[in-house]
């Protein structure tokens, strides 16, 4: 008998989760510091030849960059450290100070207001 409940409770289990895979792909859009179009360019070559993402194209008036990315190759957090040694603030997480400082001065942080 407790087998036989100990069996039935497996294939509930199983069966609830049974056919639910995660996306293969997802896309997500990312708040930067970028200011200029050699961040653009920058911000988008760097992470159209990151492994794992298929897609990066950066709004200027926003300065929100939308990827498409494999879920099996590259976390969002991953995406946001890219960015970040790059030389661009990613959401809440800094850019690496020592990649600002190879920045153009038009793509450092204020570069635009000078």
């Amino acid at each position: 008998m407790k087998t036989i409940l100990i069996v039935i409770a497996l294939f509930t289990v199983a069966g609830t989760t049974w056919g639910q895979k995660t996306p293969k792909t997802q896309t997500i859009v990312i708040h930067t510091s970028a200011e200029c179009g050699q961040c653009e360019e920058r911000l988008e070559n760097g992470l159209n030849f990151t492994k794992g993402v298929s897609f990066a194209e950066l709004n200027l008036e926003t300065q929100d960059i939308t990827i498409k990315y494999s879920t099996k190759k590259i976390t969002p957090e991953k995406l946001r450290a890219v960015i970040n040694e790059l030389g661009y603030d990613a959401d809440d997480t800094k850019a690496k100070p020592e990649a600002v400082e190879q920045l153009p001065a038009c793509c450092k942080p204020g570069g635009m207001e000078k």
